[in-house]
């Protein structure tokens, strides 16, 4: 009789994926699939599947129409956690996530490398941008980490313009989960007039 072979657990990050030692990933929740488009005719905007490293690490890339050549691209960053979960398991999904992607960081999750501010971290006055927008709700668990960035960085020094919108009475992910709601439609008109 053959012996079934298993694969051994490097990472278990469930219910959003498993890392195995053999530098498989297996993807526990389905996300539906939209292809790239060399140019969307509602947004005008071209997208690209780019493989960053090998073995296959994919990442889409985005560009608009440019009128002209020089023209400045607004680069949009948008970190997403884990949804809208408890307190503690934001912390114990987070600190799992770090382990998993950086397992001999010094210091864990209060690295320099993910946490900017920790002592030992470079200072946010270099940060390379010139506007930015920190967006937070309300009742989020993570409200007063955000709270405290935009302190960090107003007392680097940074010479940048900051604006912190906070909508009150709001969870995680709320204009995620209904942006049909007039918080939602505001936080997204926003958030589209910063960036335009």
């Amino acid at each position: 009789m053959p012996s079934k072979t298993t694969k051994e657990v490097l990472h278990d990050l469930s219910p959003y994926l498993i890392v195995y030692t053999d530098g498989t990933i297996e993807r526990l929740v389905e996300t539906p699939t939209v292809p790239p488009s060399p140019e969307d005719p509602i947004t005008g905007v071209a997208s690209k599947d780019i493989i960053v490293i090998t073995p296959e690490v994919k990442a889409r890339v985005f560009l608009p129409k440019l009128t002209v050549s020089n023209q400045k691209l607004p680069v949009l960053v948008y970190y997403h956690g884990v949804g809208s979960q408890s307190k503690e398991d934001l912390t114990g999904f987070a600190y799992k996530v770090w382990m998993c992607i950086y397992p001999s960081a010094p210091g864990g999750i209060d690295n320099p490398m993910i946490n900017p501010m920790v002592e030992d971290a470079p200072s946010l006055s270099g940060l390379g941008c010139s506007r930015l927008l920190v967006c937070l709700a309300g009742k989020d668990a993570l409200t007063p980490r955000g709270i405290l960035y935009v302190e960090t960085l107003k007392k680097s020094g940074w010479k940048g313009e900051v604006q912190l919108v906070m909508v009150d009475g709001e969870d995680h992910c709320f204009h995620v989960f209904d942006p049909t709601t007039e918080k939602a439609k505001d936080l997204i008109k926003r958030l589209a007039s910063f960036i335009s």
